[in-house]
């Protein structure tokens, strides 16, 4: 089994505009009723699968009524899956890629996004301690991934916010072969999988307290 390879950019490459890429979609979904997920994903380009977790990771933040951020987790899960076992591309069903959203609050939760990207864009150094951007640390960022999207499927309110942050970081660091921010990545990611688990574990104990004192 190769490595998460289609995740980073090769050396020297230039570095990859994700906001400029988001900007133009966010242009294009202003003004109409609904888009499904895959017809967004499709407008990303081909094979990216960088692109495809900031995407999915911003969905999840985006304040839409019903059960989306469970399936843009789920969805978070199985391209981060994907990436672990070195496939070419990204790929999601078709009952998930039918999934329609609202495209006027995903094209404003993309644009007030922007600025935020941008600074991480500039703060992340294409080619920066490669060493820690090979199959290895890479696969174990795409196990941490998944982990991440397990915790933005957990209906627990805000508690998405610093899973999502921890994806983007780690996606932009792989895109960019930029290990130093890896590995901050990581740091975040093992962070928010520690608050979830800290939410649950008291949120059953609290729970549990209530059923005894009823």
């Amino acid at each position: 089994m190769t490595g998460p390879e289609p995740a980073a950019a090769p050396r020297g490459a230039a570095r990859p505009r994700v906001a400029r890429h988001l900007s133009r979609l966010a242009r294009q979904l202003r003004g109409g009723p609904r888009m499904n997920l895959g017809a967004v994903l499709d407008h990303l380009g081909p094979a990216s699968f960088g692109l495809a977790l900031v995407l999915l990771a911003l969905l999840a933040l985006v304040p839409v009524p019903g059960l989306f951020g469970v399936v843009f987790g789920l969805a978070l899960v199985l391209v981060a899956a994907q990436l672990v076992a070195g496939q070419p591309r990204p790929w999601l069903p078709e009952r998930i890629r039918r999934l329609g959203i609202p495209a006027g609050p995903l094209s404003r939760g993309i644009r007030r996004s922007l600025p935020w990207l941008r600074r991480i864009e500039r703060w992340h150094a294409p080619d920066r301690l490669t060493w820690l951007t090979g199959p290895v640390p890479g696969r174990l960022a795409g196990v941490a991934m998944m982990g991440l999207g397990v915790a933005i499927m957990l209906p627990i309110p805000l508690a998405n916010l610093l899973p999502s942050a921890a994806v983007v970081m780690i996606a932009f660091a792989l895109m960019m072969r930029d290990g130093l921010a890896l590995v901050a990545g990581l740091v975040v990611a093992v962070l928010s999988l520690g608050w979830a688990v800290a939410i649950l574990w008291f949120g059953a104990d609290l729970l549990g307290r209530l059923a005894a004192f009823v």
